[in-house]
């Protein structure tokens, strides 16, 4: 019986150690996760969960999230319902953070990027910089926070002109309009100088952001190459060379993406002359159609082969 329980003492041991020694590799090692929110919150966690136990068994949990992430993320590109998987990954999640207590962790960890910007110039700006900046993430998360305070500012500019326009039309319809002409007209004139000023803020502090980010009017990215990129980016399974060819030929997809646009323009264009002038100018209208369907092609075949390249690294 002594020699049993000694035998069991020492299995119960070595298994300690073992769990010592995954706590331990798991504390100093980078990268467990493939999304990054993943990987800060372990950062968080292996600072106030001292049970080698819980580590490991935290450990396993999130790789498995993660990759029901990266398969939500994979059929969502796909264009596929993911509602119910959704569902399921974000209960899975919350369970989690609730066994572990790392709900206040995790929500001071979360990507604050997935807002979007209502402003053209904002999104410009914002997809730029992620696919053409080295900026490092606390640049990043600065310019993001300054990027937002203007797009809220826009938003008050925005409603500020709607009420300046009915407080406008209420004064016309006023009974008293002819009377008090001056009145009104001074009141307009006070409006129309408060929303220039705001207006021009607002010129000003963008045109200081694109200053900041080394940012040329003709510097315009688009989205799709922005979240290829960001997806390239965030598995751990490219080199840096691998990553500096994809950048490149992301570059080449937004070439293709840019004169694709132009042929949207240039056909619209000549579809709306094409009324008044008639067959001299329908041969040019013919060929930009035929450029667009092209351009059309292009684009399409060239996103499909980006995504085909990144996606299964992605989804490892």
């Amino acid at each position: 019986i002594i020699l049993k329980m000694h035998i069991f003492m020492l299995s119960t041991f070595g298994f300690i150690l073992q769990l010592f020694a995954i706590a331990h590799s798991s504390v100093n090692s980078e990268g467990k996760f493939q999304l990054s929110k993943f990987n800060k919150l372990w950062d968080s966690a292996v600072k106030i969960i001292k049970s080698p136990m819980k580590l490991s068994q935290l450990e396993l949990s999130l790789k498995k999230l993660d990759k029901e992430e990266l398969a939500l993320k994979h059929l969502k590109n796909e264009g596929k319902d993911v509602k119910d998987l959704e569902a399921s990954t974000q209960k899975h999640l919350a369970e989690i953070l609730q066994q572990y207590q790392l709900g206040e962790k995790f929500d001071g960890l979360k990507m604050e990027y997935e807002k979007t910007f209502s402003d053209d110039q904002l999104e410009n700006i914002w997809n730029t910089v992620q696919f053409e900046s080295e900026f490092n993430d606390n640049e990043l998360h600065s310019l993001y926070k300054e990027l937002m305070y203007l797009q809220d500012a826009i938003n008050n500019y925005q409603k500020h002109l709607t009420k300046a326009e009915k407080t406008v039309q209420s004064d016309i319809k006023s009974p008293s309009y002819k009377d008090e002409a001056a009145k009104h007209s001074k009141r307009l004139t006070e409006l129309r100088i408060k929303l220039k000023e705001e207006h021009d803020d607002i010129a000003i502090r963008i045109q200081q952001v694109k200053k900041k980010v080394n940012m040329n009017e003709a510097s315009i990215i688009d989205k799709r190459v922005v979240d290829l990129w960001n997806k390239a980016k965030s598995t751990k399974y490219f080199s840096d060379e691998e990553l500096k060819s994809i950048k490149d030929e992301l570059r080449h997809f937004q070439t293709g993406i840019d004169k694709l646009i132009f042929w949207q323009n240039e056909s619209t264009n000549l579809h709306k002359r094409i009324h008044n002038q008639g067959e001299r100018i329908s041969e040019e209208y013919n060929h930009a159609k035929l450029k667009l369907e092209e351009y059309q092609r292009h684009v399409k075949k060239y996103h499909a082969t980006m995504v085909n390249r990144i996606s299964p690294k992605f989804e490892l």
